[in-house]
């Protein structure tokens, strides 16, 4: 991704029928974590995860940029709403 610059890891259905549960076990391990949008059910689970691991770069993606759902500051995982 952008040029070879960020490494980027993505499992599909390609490599096992059930390609949501193995990128949710990527996705809990891995150090950043860009979900899908924030009414991504998919998405609020594994930032929740990871939250619960302590692991807080985590972000939704928007069209005009990448909003962090676990800032330093944040004491609850994030509220799946849509």
């Amino acid at each position: 991704m952008w040029g070879g610059k960020v490494k980027v890891v993505e499992a599909g259905s390609a490599i096992v029928d059930a390609a949501g549960i193995l990128n949710f076990f990527l996705a809990i391990h891995y150090s950043i974590l860009v979900g899908g949008t924030e009414v991504s059910s998919w998405s609020t689970l594994s930032i929740n995860s990871r939250y619960y691991r302590d692991i807080k770069e985590n972000y939704f993606y928007r069209p005009e940029w990448l909003y962090c759902v676990t800032p330093p500051r944040v004491r609850t995982p994030h509220w799946f709403r849509c």
